[in-house]
């Protein structure tokens, strides 16, 4: 009797060793890699190197490949530009992936950056330019919006000298549509801004200095609507209670009165109008 449970003591610790030995092979199945002309393999043409390094190293995995198949494999995902600068290098034929990585950004990462800093500066003057010829800035937070999207999109481009301070204030000023941009004109020159000949700025203002300007401005807008607007009231008010006084009253009746009498005169120069016309006719004096 004890011999047997002894038995089944032994079935019950060995069966979940066996599903734990199933399990670690599922999840080291090899995967194949991709076939270098087939659509889901990376590829990689000397730009954006940092995303190419990033799928070609996961599929590697994937596949298990060891760091000399790596070094031998890498080129054949490349364009023929990048294998005819790279197919000599003695790095793509050993076992030091760290190498042939490292020999991969000496010659692209500096490309690759180029082209992300000119696409950066692109895309800030064409927002400028697509905002000054919309003319959609109407209130501050129109313009809100505006400032954000552009900073956004300037990024740390001045910090790290991609862009001189001044074109980037000055992109920034230029957005603005041409009414808004002379309706804060007197703002600016009060904080000592000088004007060219040509009546432009000398120097374009800061980011701060339009921001500050813009909001003072439809701030100004905001309360010329707000005194406005109560004046309005104020007169419809005193119309309509001058219309209930029993002066106002008074005076409507006085008004009905005349136009009474004037329009009794009127029937009388009627009535005597013909036989006056007839005594000028008869040469009798018309007194």
């Amino acid at each position: 009797m004890s011999q047997t449970t002894e038995e089944s003591r032994s079935l019950v610790l060995t069966t979940p060793t066996m599903d734990l030995r199933t399990t670690t092979l599922v999840v080291n199945v090899r995967q194949p890699m991709p076939l270098p002309s087939s659509e889901t393999g990376p590829r990689f043409s000397g730009k954006r190197l940092d995303d190419f390094l990033y799928e070609f190293e996961i599929i590697a995995g994937a596949a298990q490949l060891t760091d000399t198949e790596k070094c031998n494999s890498v080129l054949h995902y490349c364009s023929d530009s990048v294998r005819g600068t790279l197919g000599h290098d003695a790095a793509f034929r050993g076992d030091d992936w760290g190498r042939a990585r490292e020999r991969l950004i000496f010659y692209y990462s500096d490309r690759d950056a180029k082209t992300r800093v000119w696409a950066a500066v692109a895309e800030l003057r064409r927002y400028s330019s697509r905002y000054h010829e919309d003319h959609n800035i109407r209130n501050v937070q129109d313009f809100g919006e505006y400032l954000r999207g552009f900073a956004r999109r300037a990024g740390s481009l001045v910090e790290e000298e991609e862009i001189l301070e001044a074109e980037h204030d000055l992109l920034f000023y230029h957005g603005l549509p041409p009414p808004l941009r002379c309706a804060i004109k007197p703002t600016l020159l009060q904080l000592g801004l000088t004007l060219r000949g040509s009546g432009l700025l000398e120097s374009p203002p800061t980011v701060k200095q339009v921001a500050d300007a813009v909001r003072a401005h439809f701030s100004e807008d905001d309360e010329e609507h707000s005194s406005s607007d109560d004046s309005d009231g104020n007169s419809s008010d005193e119309s309509d209670n001058e219309s209930g006084s029993p002066e106002s009253a008074l005076q409507r009746n006085m008004l009905a009165l005349s136009e009474g009498m004037v329009r009794l005169t009127n029937l009388l120069l009627e009535c005597h109008r013909p036989s006056s016309a007839v005594a000028i006719r008869a040469g009798q004096p018309n007194f």
